[in-house]
């Protein structure tokens, strides 16, 4: 019976796909528990009513198999089976021999990357701000190659120059965001010159690569790795920095680095934009935590340019 109570909490907690592997595991287990109640029966039901006391064990025995049979039936049900967006449920076909992660909306879709800098974090009219840096499903896409972001700016009296451009290994940068923070109207606008910040304050590029899970039975991370470095630029020096990103969920559109509104007014990204990952990531019908990693991990050992 624990094995049984076991394998109903792993079937509950599923963040794989189903495989022909689970599915053939589920129905064995099924078949088994019926075949001990039938052979039960066949094998004690003659001797069961000589005695009250035969009866009495042969009672007790019967309603554990029953319970084996009633935690069979779940598991194979809950195998057989996946919460919808409705949390209705949905009846999964196997796909391949062993379970793989699903790159479905319901994990990755709206998700990226974050991060915060002392130097807009606070800005009004809002506070906790947040710049986008990039999807996680353009990172998890990059096969064998890694995304590099840059983001410059430029600290001045009366505004603030901000500066993003990304780009993938051994490809040039793209065309870039350059966007101007007014301290005296507390307003964000978009430049429409993106040529290249001639001086700054500082600079920060990250790279980012994909680790994907690796094993058949037992994975430590079943949604793959995310790995990042940061380099730092003053003008002077390029350094090594730890600088915390985080995993969130957003409705709005991802096109930009920044929120841009109807009226190409751009803004930064608070809480009221974004959902944490640790509500979004619960997996299978007990809507258990899920064993992957709720921020990118920091690698310091990953190659990263340094953009002066």
């Amino acid at each position: 019976m624990p094995l049984v109570i076991l394998n109903i909490l792993t079937a509950g907690c599923r963040e794989e796909s189903l495989s022909i592997f689970q599915l053939s595991k589920a129905s064995v287990i099924l078949f088994g528990n019926l075949i001990r109640i039938i052979f039960f029966f066949v094998t004690n039901c003659e001797n069961c009513v000589k005695k009250l006391f035969n009866r009495k064990i042969f009672c007790l025995c019967l309603f554990g198999l029953l319970l084996n049979c009633l935690g069979s039936i779940s598991i194979f049900i809950l195998t057989q089976t996946r919460p919808g967006s409705t949390f209705t449920p949905e009846i999964e076909a196997p796909k391949s021999l062993f379970s793989e992660i699903e790159e479905n909306q319901k994990y990755f879709g709206g998700v990226s990357v974050y991060f915060q800098h002392d130097v807009f974090k606070n800005l009004e009219p809002n506070r906790e701000n947040f710049i986008r840096l990039a999807r996680i499903d353009d990172i998890r896409s990059r096969e064998k190659k890694k995304i590099f972001i840059n983001f410059q700016f430029n600290d001045l009296q009366q505004h603030l120059e901000m500066f993003l451009s990304r780009k993938v290994e051994l490809g040039t940068y793209k065309t870039p965001e350059r966007y101007v923070y007014n301290k005296s109207s507390n307003s964000l606008h978009v430049v429409t010159d993106t040529s290249p910040v001639i001086t700054y304050d500082q600079s920060f590029t990250f790279a980012f690569d994909f680790i994907p899970p690796v094993g058949v039975f037992l994975k430590e991370y079943v949604f793959g790795e995310i790995e990042y470095n940061v380099k730092k630029a003053d003008g002077n020096s390029c350094s090594d920095v730890s600088v915390p990103l985080f995993y969130f969920r957003t409705e709005l559109s991802e096109e930009s680095h920044l929120v841009i509104d109807m009226n190409k007014t751009p803004r930064f990204y608070t809480h009221e934009d974004l959902t944490d990952i640790s509500k979004v990531w619960k997996t299978g019908w007990m809507e258990c935590d899920c064993t992957g990693s709720l921020k990118p991990t920091l690698n310091m050992a990953l190659d990263a340019p340094c953009v002066n």
